[in-house]
């Protein structure tokens, strides 16, 4: 059992690496507005900027991105990013999935029900917590498989596309 001073220095040291973390991430600004950056070891690796086809139906929609896969690659399951907004809301990115469809990129609304349990759900969720005045930190909320993947605002045509390897 800890005793009271260690226990309060255990706290006094994680309180610290968090702030220390946080400004580490709030040091780093993307150099590009309106342009979402994987955060990577302190390096920012610019997503990949594509536009996007959206048509809809009655009952889906359907997002469709030329080419196979993105130029932004990631290792990591949970990936985060930095976002220093201009004409874009971050509230408005929605995190999807694509599969790939005739020798392109292509999220179906409503298509999924044949994707297993370790697939992700048809819009995947984020997390926004605001870095500094002009920089926000966007994370998956959850684990994402290998594949491809976009962020897209809510109107926009424009895929911020990347690769999780």
């Amino acid at each position: 059992m800890m005793n009271r001073r260690t226990s309060l220095w255990l706290c006094l040291a994680l309180l610290s690496a968090a702030a220390t973390a946080q400004q580490k991430d709030a040091a780093v600004k993307p150099p590009k507005t309106d342009l979402p950056y994987l955060l990577e070891a302190g390096k920012l690796i610019p997503t990949d900027a594509k536009p996007a086809t959206r048509s809809d139906s009655k009952d889906n929609q359907t997002i469709t991105v030329s080419g196979v896969t993105s130029s932004a690659r990631t290792p990591l399951p949970e990936p985060v990013f930095l976002f220093s907004p201009g004409q874009i809301n971050p509230d408005q990115f929605e995190l999807i999935h694509f599969q790939i469809v005739n020798g392109r990129r292509q999220w179906t609304k409503g298509q999924h029900e044949h994707l297993n349990e370790d697939e992700p759900e048809e819009i995947l969720r984020l997390t926004l917590r605001p870095l500094s005045e002009n920089v926000i930190r966007i994370e998956a909320a959850q684990m994402l498989n290998p594949g491809e993947y976009a962020l897209i605002a809510q109107g926009q045509n424009t895929a911020f596309c990347f690769t999780v390897f």
